[in-house]
């Protein structure tokens, strides 16, 4: 039950970003290579749905229920701090070259 509430759960914000993201790609990639993108998108979402309930499996046996499910959400919260970390990073440098201020 838990399961089906999840992959419900699921279905419907993918629902919500697809159509964002197909039109994001659409807007910042050429032509040319939206197939390619998109292919890899469809790959990505594939993979996915087989590893991840391979992994969870894993991570629930070795570690139980809520030590697993902590250690994921730490994991992802770090990440994404990470990545938004990099992405000011490289914002700051690029409005900094445009300025002229780094080389």
């Amino acid at each position: 039950m838990l399961g089906f509430a999840c992959f419900t759960l699921a279905g419907v914000f993918g629902s919500f970003i697809w159509p964002a993201s197909q039109a994001m790609v659409a807007d910042l990639v050429p032509e040319k290579d939206r197939s390619d993108v998109f292919a890899v998108f469809y790959t990505s979402i594939n993979i996915s749905v087989i590893v991840g309930p391979i992994l969870g499996a894993i991570i629930r046996s070795r570690f139980g229920l809520y030590q697993g499910l902590s250690a994921c959400c730490s994991l992802s919260f770090s990440q994404n701090g990470h990545g938004r970390r990099s992405r000011y990073k490289c914002q700051y440098r690029q409005a900094r070259a445009a300025n002229g201020i780094m080389p």
